[in-house]
């Protein structure tokens, strides 16, 4: 996955910011993604865009891992190319394209994480001192696997 390829559908996010996880990724197969890379579009690049955001504003020390809920494994974000170019589109993003500072927020306020945070500063929790537990995905047929040339025939 490269930046050239979130950039084409960060409008998606922006247009569909009301809509559950299952209806964003059937439009982003619309747009020529398999099952595979939209699931972690949907995934991963809500989280990306939110670290970005509240490391600017807060010192928080995030997970370097994930887990898919009922298998027990966790699995790393820096593994996953998605996140990777979601870290750097949405780093540049912040600093240099504020034309852009509407899609950004509609994609940062999808994740859970931000959601977290907020909740926390909302009861009064002293941040600087808290721990975000590791991030656990559900509802997802293809987190937590790789893909093989044959699967990218069936997701």
């Amino acid at each position: 996955m490269n930046i050239d390829n979130l950039r084409r559908i960060l409008h998606v996010f922006l247009e569909m910011q009301d809509s559950e996880n299952n209806e964003v990724i059937k439009e982003l197969k619309t747009y020529g993604f398999n099952t595979y890379d939209a699931e972690r579009l949907v995934a991963f690049l809500p989280i990306a865009f939110c670290r970005v955001a509240l490391k600017h504003r807060l010192n928080i020390n995030f997970p370097s891992e994930y887990e898919v809920a009922n298998s027990g494994d966790k699995f790393k974000f820096n593994d996953e190319s998605v996140y990777k170019a979601a870290v750097e589109l949405g780093s540049h993003i912040y600093n240099h394209e504020q034309n852009l500072a509407e899609s950004f927020n509609a994609i940062s306020l999808r994740s859970s994480e931000g959601h977290a945070v907020c909740k926390a500063v909302e009861s009064g929790v002293d941040l600087s001192v808290a721990q975000i537990a590791t991030p656990s995905f559900f509802g997802y047929k293809t987190l937590g696997k790789t893909q093989s040339l044959l699967s990218k025939f069936f997701y």
